[in-house]
């Protein structure tokens, strides 16, 4: 079930009541096999049970969002766990029967919004969000729409609106600019108000922080500090004896929000610093241009950019399992490396050097890439002529073909920046 990416990812979980990382791995993988059962027309008794995972999942997701000072990695592999354990339990949930209401000590339901599996869609997309899984998390919230979030509750619309900007840091892609309702100060209780305010406060805070992340906005507005400050004044720190929280619902999402708007703003793309040759702000315009598509870097590019950026020059072996980010890793290099010289970009075969043109056509346009194909030595395409090799440019060609610009042009690659 899991790749060698997130085995690795894995072996960061702390132990959890006894539980080691094999035996968690095989919960999960045991879990998730009997859900694809009854696709596959096996008959067979569940073992696993959606009830565990769910408490699985509340453990690990304590270790992911209440320590401040917590290491980045073990923070996303119980982030990853906790999205992965809830994701499975919901289809789980037919072969366990009905499962049992879940109530507070109040009696109230311990969902904030909308039915409970869309409460836990909304909870596993920012576990995802918090763990780099960011694909996971907007899949996970696709198909929600507006009815399924609010409730006929006095609380219901800000709830709806505010969880409309939750759904959309899942995906990436901001909340349609409404205003925030409103209730009358003076006919309304006290803690009614107050939750309506919270509720309020966390639409604004995450709305800001996914416009920052798009380069929609100017200044960082630290959305997951402002986010834990407003779950402290929920509690009474000095009260003795301890007591939990005033409205514990709200402060565990609270929590959990600042947590996924810390973590995505330490990859957010804007925070890569400039090359020290980008005279011309070229390296900033990429990231204006790419932010509103693609606001956050991949793991494997966040690690990249920590250990390798901004240079001058550095070297870099990049080694993650398929589907891990290695493209994102490139286009990063070359957004760099472009400020100062060209780059070459080397493909095993033919096939391949006209799809990764394509590729970064796309992100850089077609007028700075050029792809070099065939086996022939010389070629009568004025577009293929190895003899010019201007600077600010992506060259994709095969190892013979870079061989042969070797030979013809050797003087150029005295300014290639990357390769």
């Amino acid at each position: 079930m899991f790749n060698r990416g997130i085995n690795a990812l894995l072996a960061a979980l702390p132990t959890i009541a006894d539980l080691t990382v094999d035996q968690i791995r095989r919960m999960l993988s045991t879990a998730w096999l009997e859900t694809t059962g009854p696709r596959l027309g096996t008959d067979q008794a569940p073992t696993a049970s959606s009830k565990t995972l769910r408490r699985l999942a509340t453990a690990l997701e304590l270790h992911a969002i209440l320590p401040l000072q917590a290491e980045q990695l073990m923070v996303r592999a119980c982030a990853f766990v906790a999205a992965e354990a809830l994701t499975i339990a919901h289809d789980l949930a037919d072969a366990d029967g009905p499962d049992e209401q879940t109530e507070t000590s109040n009696g109230s339901q311990f969902w904030l919004f909308g039915p409970e599996r869309t409460f836990e869609r909304v909870e596993a997309a920012l576990l995802y969000l918090i763990a780099g899984y960011d694909a996971n998390a907007a899949l996970t919230v696709s198909g929600i729409v507006a009815e399924d979030l609010g409730d006929a509750s006095l609380e219901g619309p800000i709830a709806n609106w505010a969880v409309q900007r939750i759904v959309g840091l899942c995906r990436l892609t901001p909340a349609a600019e409404v205003a925030a309702p409103t209730l009358d100060q003076q006919a309304y209780p006290t803690r009614l108000l107050v939750r309506h305010e919270v509720w309020r406060r966390i639409g604004v805070h995450v709305a800001d922080h996914l416009d920052w992340l798009m380069f929609r906005t100017g200044a960082d507005p630290n959305a997951g500090s402002a986010l834990r400050a407003l779950a402290e004044r929920l509690e009474n720190r000095d009260q003795v004896p301890a007591r939990p929280a005033a409205h514990p619902d709200l402060y565990h999402l609270l929590l959990l929000l600042g947590t996924a708007c810390d973590e995505t703003g330490s990859r957010a793309l804007r925070t890569v610093p400039p090359p020290p040759q980008d005279t011309g702000d070229r390296f900033a315009a990429y990231q204006r241009d790419r932010a509103p598509s693609r606001p956050l870097l991949w793991p494997a590019a966040q690690e990249y950019a920590h250990a390798a950026l901004p240079g001058p020059e550095a070297h870099a072996v990049v080694a993650v399992p398929t589907n891990s980010g290695k493209s994102s890793v490139a286009e990063l290099a070359i957004s760099q490396a472009l400020c100062r010289g060209w780059v070459l970009y080397l493909a095993p075969t033919n096939a391949l050097v006209g799809q990764i043109r394509r590729q970064i056509a796309d992100v850089f346009g077609r007028a700075t890439v050029r792809e070099f194909l065939g086996g022939a030595e010389y070629t009568q395409l004025g577009g293929e002529s190895l003899e010019q090799i201007d600077d600010r440019q992506v060259l994709v060609m095969t190892p013979e073909k870079c061989s042969l610009a070797l030979r013809q042009n050797p003087e150029a690659f005295a300014k290639l920046a990357l390769s």
